[in-house]
């Protein structure tokens, strides 16, 4: 029994780091990353665990075949989220996870016409507790700032200045773009792709 989840973290601060685990042995299950916020990936990617910023969504393949009359816990660390019991009858129509999805060509970075240097900030009171976050060191309700040209391809570079390196959205409108590199670690698989959204904890 092959199903498809389509997980959205419709949190607006707290980040999951979801799995799927067996109810009785809470044993971690393996699945299957095949889409992002933008669409299919080009083919599926194993995991046994997904981090989810707010608003971010991912499809996944979870093949239930060896649970059939158990139950599968989809959880986020120490708390549970959502139980699956299995049924014990096998489905009428079995399904393979298929090894391609779709062709994605990925964003050249030599068609970049320009390079723009956007970094996330932290302002702090005399206490040093947290009053907001600002890009480029601008309260959001400034006028824009930044204005791309339709129809060209730029390379942004997000620099996360806060002190402790919080991890923080970014979501982008009306483009796609794929993740070029981070500084701290190599890129996942399906980070290279086309995306809408980002997590700038680099």
């Amino acid at each position: 029994m092959l199903c498809r989840f389509r997980i959205v973290n419709e949190s607006n601060a707290r980040f999951f780091r979801r799995l799927f685990g067996d109810a009785a042995s809470r044993h971690t299950c393996d699945m299957y990353i095949i889409g992002s916020d933008r669409g299919l990936l080009p083919a599926p990617v194993h995991a046994n665990r997904i981090n989810l910023a707010p608003a971010e969504r991912t499809d996944v393949l979870q093949e239930l075949t060896a649970y059939a009359g158990q139950g599968l816990i989809l959880r986020s660390d120490s708390f549970d989220i959502l139980q699956i019991r299995v049924a014990r009858a096998p489905a009428s129509r079995s399904r393979l996870i298929p090894s391609v999805l779709r062709p994605v060509q990925r964003i050249a970075e030599s068609e970049a016409v320009r390079t723009r240097r956007l970094t996330l900030n932290k302002k702090m009171d005399k206490v040093q507790n947290s009053m907001e976050m600002t890009l480029n060191d601008t309260p959001w309700h400034m006028p824009v700032t930044e204005t791309p040209v339709v129809d060209t391809t730029e390379i942004w570079a997000i620099v996360n200045l806060t002190r402790i390196r919080i991890p923080y959205t970014c979501t982008w409108y009306g483009f796609r773009f794929s993740i070029a590199g981070r500084s701290r670690r190599p890129l996942l698989v399906q980070e290279v792709l086309p995306r809408q959204r980002a997590r700038a904890n680099f």
